[in-house]
C-alpha cells in the first residue's frame, strides 16, 4: 500500500529527527538508544520505531533496565508528537509504564505509538513494545505531553 503524501513527509521528517547528526538526540541520554524509524502514518497518528537492546541497557539482573524501557516508550511517543506537528520535541507531563515481561540483551524492541487525543493543551498517547520472542507486548505506556501548540508559544 502506497503512503499518502502527508505520511511520506512525516516519515522523512522523523527519520531526519533520529538521524545520528541530530544534535537534540545525539547529546542527550537518549543517544545510547539509537532509534530506527520503521513506519508511520499521519492519518492514523502512529509511529513504529525499533531499538536494539545492548549490554549497556541491562540492569543487575541481566534484563534491560525498566528505566531504559520507560525512556524508550517516552521517546517513541515524543518523536510521534514531534512528527505529527513538525516542530520541536515537547516535554512529557506524565508517563504510566507497565512492564509485562523481561527484555534481554540482543532483543530488538519494536515500539508502536498511537496519538489518541491531540488537544489544544495536551496530547494523550499510548505505546506498546514488542520483541520477536514474545506473543504480546512486553511493555506498554500511556503518556501525556504538553501540546506543541502550547510549547512553541
Amino acid at each position: 500500500m502506497e503512503k499518502s503524501e502527508r505520511s511520506a513527509k512525516m516519515l522523512e521528517f522523523v527519520r531526519k529527527l533520529v538521524d545520528d547528526e541530530n544534535v537534540q538526540l545525539r547529546n542527550g541520554f537518549s543517544s545510547c538508544l539509537k532509534p530506527t524509524v520503521l513506519d508511520c502514518s499521519y492519518e492514523d497518528s502512529t509511529l513504529t520505531i525499533a531499538y536494539d537492546m545492548t549490554l549497556a541497557h541491562t540492569d543487575m539482573d541481566g534484563s534491560v533496565a525498566k528505566g531504559i524501557l520507560a525512556t524508550v516508550l517516552d521517546l517513541s511517543c515524543g518523536i510521534l508528537v514531534t512528527g505529527l506537528n513538525g516542530s520541536s520535541y515537547p516535554p512529557t507531563i506524565r508517563i504510566n509504564a507497565n512492564f509485562i515481561c523481561p527484555v534481554h540483551t540482543g532483543d530488538t524492541l519494536i515500539c508502536r505509538s498511537y496519538a489518541r487525543n491531540f488537544g489544544s493543551k495536551t496530547v494523550n498517547l499510548y505505546c506498546e513494545a514488542f520483541t520477536k520472542d514474545h506473543d504480546g507486548p512486553v511493555a506498554t505506556a500511556t503518556c501525556v505531553f504538553i501540546s506543541p501548540r502550547v510549547w512553541a508559544s
